[in-house]
């Protein structure tokens, strides 16, 4: 029977394979097998070290991973199509330039690196991280995209391997099988492995980070633990050091305040690296970040997040003057910035951002994320008050903060933003479910809850429509 299974699963990959150079074809001769070649690459490194290192890997989380990996094969193709055959070469795409969106100022950047060894763009890791991959590999947009592809099976894999930690269960098998998938059903994950920007990135590195801690949690303080930390802590530096902050908050809540003496010992250890990022980050930045942001950022900010994003122009009456408000009056608009934060990206915007890459109609699939974070607040809400084991407390508490933090920083108005944190509610989901199926949280309570949360999800999405398209 293994034989047979074995085989099949081969088949599969060969099946994929060949689906990918038919999505390859269209580019063209010159390009169709490296672009093949990248995709191999990108599905094989994340796939074969989930396989060698992770435990609870099977042969349905293996074809998870393969899944996941074509339909970003696909996101790629549709989005080099409006990149490449529609507006321009794979040397000089065409990334929105008329809009001067995130990608274009990336890939500018990661050009000017290439050819001066200098980024004048405010964040710079991300282009000198690009660039340095055009030096090794040629220049070429699909390798930038194939790169960001294999972070997002990384984090697909890496948060079916925290749910193995942090659930209480024999079967690891199962567990990582279902975390994994929930995470890969959010569409945003797959969508920001299929685009330039650095956010999959970052969200593979929060996973690291996260992943190091559920490992000490689990008293298993070892070099796995270590190296994950610091692949982590090496990505966050590059790409987006102010995350620094929020790992030290999880380092604090989570593993210094445990009654074990290695635990609290490897938290101390986790947020002084920490720190160490947050601040070593500062340098690959063109201004100091804050959380409460300057007067002198204030107007800019501003502009950036809230006047110039489309369709928010109502959200941001309600909010205005928002990065000159003290910190009391934005703490007091806390639960507007939080539940505004929680819909994006909108269901019915399939349409909005297609200019800018194909495959964009794909995250507004916001399914995924309404089920994994309807599953995380029914933890929250019924199951976060009592005892329970292996800190899942705790891990929910810094989850928690994470969010606001984000929705306080941002107004609520980027989701993106949060989009690291969103495989860390992984464990909570799993907890939720599994305390329904094993009894612990009665049916009706289940019920009522399942009923009261879709019918709050209805109608706050049908008000939203109302309030930001009508």
């Amino acid at each position: 029977m293994k034989q047979k299974w074995d085989n099949i699963f081969l088949w599969i990959h060969i099946a994929t394979f060949l689906v990918v150079m038919l999505l390859s074809a269209r580019f063209g001769e010159t390009h169709w097998a490296e672009i093949t070649l990248g995709f191999v690459i990108a599905y094989s490194v994340p796939a074969l070290l989930s396989r060698i290192l992770l435990n609870g890997w099977s042969q349905r989380f293996g074809l998870l991973l393969l899944g996941s990996a074509l339909v970003m094969s696909f996101g790629i193709s549709q989005n080099l199509t409006t990149y490449v055959i529609e507006n321009g070469t794979f040397e000089l795409p065409g990334l929105g330039w008329d809009v001067v969106s995130d990608a274009s100022r990336d890939y500018e950047s990661a050009m000017e690196y290439l050819t001066t060894g200098e980024v004048h763009y405010v964040n710079k890791g991300y282009p000198m991280m690009i660039g340095t991959l055009f030096s090794l590999a040629g220049v070429n947009l699909a390798f930038a995209l194939q790169l960001n592809m294999a972070f997002a099976l990384g984090v697909i894999a890496m948060s079916g391997a925290i749910a193995t930690l942090m659930m209480k269960t024999n079967d690891t098998k199962r567990t990582a099988f279902w975390g994994a998938l929930l995470t890969a059903a959010v569409s945003s994950i797959i969508f920001y492995g299929t685009v330039m920007l650095k956010d999959i990135g970052v969200t593979f590195g929060v996973v690291c980070c996260g992943y190091a801690f559920a490992r000490i949690v689990k008293h298993r303080i070892d070099c796995y633990a270590g190296v994950s930390f610091i692949c982590g802590g090496i990505l966050l530096t590059l790409l987006k050091s102010p995350i620094g902050w929020f790992i030290a908050l999880g380092a604090i809540i989570i593993l210094a305040t445990s009654c074990c003496r290695k635990e609290r010992y490897a938290g101390i250890a986790a947020v002084a690296l920490s720190i160490a990022i947050s601040i070593g980050g500062q340098g690959l930045r063109s201004n100091p970040d804050s959380l409460l942001l300057s007067e002198k950022y204030s107007e800019q900010t501003t502009h950036d997040m809230l006047d110039n994003v489309p369709n928010l122009e109502r959200y941001s009456s309600l909010v205005s003057g928002y990065y000159n408000k003290s910190l009391i009056e934005r703490v007091a608009l806390l639960p507007l910035t939080a539940v505004a934060q929680y819909f994006p990206p909108f269901p019915w915007n399939f349409s909005r951002d297609l200019h800018l890459g194909g495959f964009y109609w794909y995250p507004h699939i916001a399914v995924g994320w309404y089920l994994l974070g309807g599953l995380s607040l029914g933890f929250l809400l019924l199951l976060w008050w009592r005892k329970t084991d292996g800190g899942m407390s705790r891990w929910a508490l810094w989850i928690v903060l994470c969010y606001l933090a984000v929705a306080f920083a941002s107004a609520g108005s980027v989701a993106r933003y949060y989009m690291p944190f969103i495989p860390l509610c992984v464990p909570l989901a799993l907890r939720f479910a599994q305390s329904i199926t094993d009894g612990s949280l009665s049916m009706q309570s289940a019920k009522t809850f399942s009923t009261i949360y879709i019918t709050s999800l209805i109608v706050a999405l049908c008000f939203s429509y109302w309030f930001l398209k009508l």
